[in-house]
């Protein structure tokens, strides 16, 4: 049996406390719609302050929530003719979720400040 043991990254400009605890990672897509890149982004961020996805142990006392931020999007394009890609910002609007019973279950889990 192994153990592995996770902590997190002092991020370089850290504001003190807990906050100054950050991951940095990069989602990577091709062949998708804008409606599909919405949805990625809203499961991703839920759009609400304080929800926040549950990971690890511990999680009924509130261990293991990590919210997750989208600092910029990017449309990489390529030239055919010469291979050379460049960078474009991309905006999106808010991707609004139907409101379902599974939603609304899976709203009540991630609300960090209203958690059961």
């Amino acid at each position: 049996m192994s153990i592995i043991t996770i902590r997190p990254i002092k991020h370089a400009e850290g504001r003190g406390g807990d906050e100054d605890m950050l991951f940095g990672f990069r989602v990577y897509f091709e062949n998708v719609t804008e409606k599909e890149l919405k949805q990625l982004r809203w499961a991703l961020t839920f759009h609400v302050a304080n929800y926040a996805h549950k990971i690890g142990r511990a999680k009924p006392l509130g261990f293991g929530s990590v919210q997750l931020q989208v600092e910029q999007m990017y449309r990489r394009q390529i030239n055919r003719e010469s291979g050379e890609w460049s960078l474009e910002p991309l905006e999106l609007e808010e991707y609004p979720i139907e409101s379902t019973g599974a939603i609304a279950a899976l709203k009540a889990m991630v609300n960090w400040e209203q958690r059961p």
